[in-house]
């Protein structure tokens, strides 16, 4: 869970990386809860996605994204995302990972 001061009627960004391990799960479904400083407003909820599409930059990269449009309501955020794997859900595997060796002086 997060919180973000909203100072206006800016969009904001929501995003969460969902990963087992140091690998990104793909194909999941990803629900982000807004809850406003106002309790004159219910809490939305927004689909993430991961699809490379809108504000989500890369597809399949187990980073879900989406933008907040109503932020009418100025004040602290509480965001809350759920993650459950659908059928096709899977780990994407890494063919290799670089890791650069800096070598101290002996």
């Amino acid at each position: 869970m997060m919180s973000r001061v909203v100072t206006g009627a800016a969009p904001v960004s929501i995003y969460a990386s969902v990963t087992k391990g140091l690998a990104p799960v793909i194909g999941a479904q990803a629900t982000a809860t807004i809850e406003s400083p106002s309790s004159t407003f219910s809490p939305i909820e927004i689909q993430l996605r991961d699809d490379g599409l809108g504000p989500d930059l890369d597809k399949d990269d187990g980073i879900y994204s989406a933008i907040m449009l109503n932020t009418e309501v100025t004040g602290k955020h509480t965001v809350s995302v759920n993650v459950v794997g659908a059928d096709d859900s899977k780990v994407k595997k890494f063919l290799g990972l670089s890791v650069p060796i800096i070598s101290g002086q002996h």
